[in-house]
């Protein structure tokens, strides 16, 4: 299976998807880490036209890969629904999976545009 962890984090660091990434690859699973080049400044998540904008290039580097794992914080939520619709209808066999603290507080919302939701730790 080909993996792909998409992973928004203000420090850069990605502690949890790093380890998760290590865990499918030592299971023998093929596995990336992508990190959308906007996730870093707050101030894009107010910016309605940023994702549009870089939809293209990210869903690119994802075409290949069989899951999405998507592991975000609340105030990330609009950029990550618009993300994961955005998958969603240019490849609609792909599973998605969301993780992170606000998928772990707020499942219900999350499996809207999530096919499944890690709760906790995954």
């Amino acid at each position: 299976m080909r993996v792909a962890l998409l992973g928004w984090d203000v420090t850069g660091q990605l502690h949890p998807v790093r380890i998760l990434a290590t865990l499918i690859q030592d299971a023998g699973h093929e596995v990336k880490i992508v990190v959308p080049a906007w996730q870093a400044r707050m101030a894009d998540l107010d910016d309605p036209a940023l994702v549009p904008a870089l939809l293209p290039g990210l869903l690119k580097l994802i075409e290949s890969d069989d899951l999405i794992g998507l592991s975000y914080l609340s105030a990330h939520v609009p950029m990550v629904r618009r993300i994961a619709e955005a998958v969603r209808d240019e490849f609609p066999d792909k599973k998605i999976i969301s993780g992170g603290i606000h998928a772990g507080v707020r499942p219900a919302e999350v499996l809207g545009f999530s096919d499944y939701v890690c709760v906790g730790e995954g």
